[in-house]
C-alpha cells in the first residue's frame, strides 16, 4: 500500500472541459483572454521571466478588480470528480498522507477543497495575498510549480520515503516530469498529457469517480 498520493488539481479532481485550468477561468471572468494568451506567449519566446509573467499578471489582476469573491466565484462553479469525500476519508483511514501539487491558484483550490481539507497534509500552488479591500495585492512566490518533479523530491525529503511509497495522479503536460523523481505516476481523464507514454505514466484512466484510483491503493470501494 502507497504510504503517500500526490494529486494534480485542475482536471485531475476537477470535471473540466479539457484545455481548462484555475487561470484560464479567471482571465475568461474578467473577459481578458487576449491578455492571457499576449502575456504567456512574451513568457514562452523568452522575452520575459517566470517571475516577470507573475509580475504582470499580479499588475493586470488588480487592474480589473480580480478579488477575494472572484475567486469563490470561480471555485462554486468548479465541479469536484465524483467520490472526492468518500476517497479522501478512506485513504485517511489507511494511514494515507494525501499532499495537492498544482500549478493553479491555490486560493481557488483551497475554497473548493474545504469539504476535505481535514484529510490533506499540505496543498502547493500559486497563492496570492490580498489588500484591505480583498482585492489581489501580490503574489506569495517561491518556485515556479510547473516543475513538479522537483516538488515530489522535495515530498520524499520531507517525509522520509522511498519514492516507491509514493503514487502522483495527474492528467496534463506539467505533470510529465514526475516519472523522473522515481514515484509511480497515474494519469487520469488525460488533458494535453500523453497517457500511453509508458516512460512517464505507470498507469491511465478515464472515470469521473476518484474510485477508480483505489485498487491502486490497494484499498476496497
Amino acid at each position: 500500500m502507497k504510504k503517500i498520493v500526490v494529486f494534480d488539481y485542475d482536471g485531475t479532481l476537477t470535471l473540466t472541459k479539457k484545455g481548462t485550468s484555475s487561470w484560464s477561468r479567471t482571465w475568461e471572468k474578467i473577459g481578458q483572454e487576449e491578455l492571457d494568451y499576449k502575456l504567456f506567449t512574451m513568457f514562452r519566446n523568452n522575452e520575459i521571466t517566470d517571475k516577470e509573467w507573475m509580475e504582470e499578471i499580479v499588475k493586470s489582476y488588480r487592474q480589473f478588480n480580480v478579488n477575494k469573491q472572484l475567486f469563490q466565484e470561480l471555485a462554486s462553479e468548479t465541479t469536484l470528480i465524483e467520490d472526492v469525500v468518500e476517497v479522501f476519508k478512506k485513504m485517511n483511514q489507511n494511514n494515507i498522507k494525501i499532499y495537492i501539487l498544482s500549478a493553479g491558484i491555490k486560493n481557488i483550490i483551497d475554497e473548493k477543497l474545504s469539504e476535505v481539507t481535514e484529510y490533506i497534509h499540505q496543498i502547493f500552488g500559486y497563492e496570492f495575498a490580498y489588500d484591505e479591500n480583498d482585492v489581489v495585492s501580490h503574489l506569495n512566490y517561491e518556485r515556479k510549480l510547473d516543475f513538479k518533479d522537483e516538488g515530489i523530491k522535495e515530498i520524499i525529503e520531507t517525509e522520509k520515503v522511498s519514492p516507491k511509497d509514493i503514487l502522483f495522479i495527474g492528467n496534463g503536460y506539467n505533470d510529465e516530469t514526475i516519472y523522473r523523481s522515481g514515484v509511480e505516476t497515474l494519469c487520469l481523464n488525460a488533458d494535453s498529457a500523453d497517457p500511453t507514454n509508458k516512460k512517464v505514466w505507470t498507469y491511465a484512466e478515464n472515470s469521473n469517480s476518484l474510485k477508480v484510483i483505489l485498487p491502486y491503493l490497494g484499498i476496497d470501494d
